[in-house]
């Protein structure tokens, strides 16, 4: 029997969460990666194909989109399940 995707079941990887987490605001691939690196206190390393291939499958599932490209810097934040950027106050 196939395995069900963690983007169809919702069960979150440790990667998929802290990624999530970070995109509570719009921001950068490459600030993810350090954003990760200082909640964890450096006790989580997410290295760039890991963390690009899952913003792909996210942004494919529809849980993240990307909202900007700046300096060709794409992006990246949470959405509602109205499918539009998270709003936090």
């Amino acid at each position: 029997m196939a395995r069900t995707s963690p983007y169809e079941s919702g069960e979150l990887t440790e990667s998929i969460f802290l990624i999530l987490l970070a995109t509570l605001e719009p921001i950068h691939g490459y600030r993810i990666m350090q954003v990760i690196q200082d909640m964890t206190e450096g006790n989580v390393d997410i290295g760039p194909a890991t963390m690009y291939t899952t913003l792909r499958k996210l942004k494919n599932a529809g849980w993240i989109a990307e909202t900007s490209e700046e300096d060709s810097k794409i992006s990246y934040q949470i959405r509602d399940e109205d499918n539009t950027p998270r709003k936090f106050q």
